[in-house]
């Protein structure tokens, strides 16, 4: 999707959140994990489908599935600017230059991966948000940039980088071999609204 397409397609997602019934941007505060999924649509994809994993306290992707969520940490959201996300490991953020790039990307040169250290102090570039308008409180960077790139899903016990989406006329889809992805907020003892109104764990 160009930048002209996904203006249109957020503008649409602003207009469906002024006539629904939840507000997402509501569940994306205090304390969280990430958990992983893998989808290339941000209105097709299902939690109790998609999930490969989480994000665990250095921000790598491990695996997990909705009952097993060993490795999967606590995440907690500034709850001022610049709104930055931290774990016990410390603040996180893409721009770790000592992190490994996605060398496979066209544009992967200077694309660090995700991670979560101490000493680093949080800017406003390493704000994520969600939407009003998604049906489950999906993380975005940057400019509605809601998809990550990820090598492969993690065996037991290994971990993966997860780097940002980058694409462009020398590549125009998700690395090729690598899995598209989206991150999804779940609030700690919190509850999220179904699009039919009904109440669920997420």
């Amino acid at each position: 999707m160009n930048r002209a397409g996904r203006t249109v397609f957020f503008t649409l997602l602003y207009l469906t959140a002024s006539f629904g019934r939840a507000q997402i941007t509501e569940l994306f505060q205090g304390r969280g994990r990430i958990a992983v999924l893998n989808s290339s649509s941000l209105t097709a994809v299902s939690p109790a489908t998609n999930r490969i994993g989480c994000l665990d306290a250095d921000g790598a992707l491990v695996s997990s599935t909705k009952d097993t969520i060993d490795g999967c940490a606590t995440y907690t959201r500034l709850d001022e600017f610049p709104y930055t996300l931290s774990t016990a490991r410390g603040n996180c953020s893409f721009g770790d230059a000592n992190m490994q790039v996605n060398t496979d990307s066209a544009y992967g040169a200077r694309s660090h991966a995700w991670h979560c250290w101490e000493g680093r102090v949080g800017d406003a570039g390493d704000r994520l948000y969600t939407i009003d308008g998604f049906s489950y409180p999906l993380l975005c960077n940057l400019d509605l940039d809601c998809f990550y790139d990820v090598k492969a899903v993690p065996g037991p016990g290994e971990k993966a980088p997860v780097w940002q989406f980058f694409w462009g006329s020398q590549q125009m889809g998700i690395t090729p071999g690598h899995l598209q992805v989206v991150w999804l907020w779940e609030p700690l003892d919190g509850a999220h609204n179904a699009e039919d109104g009904s109440e669920s764990k997420l």
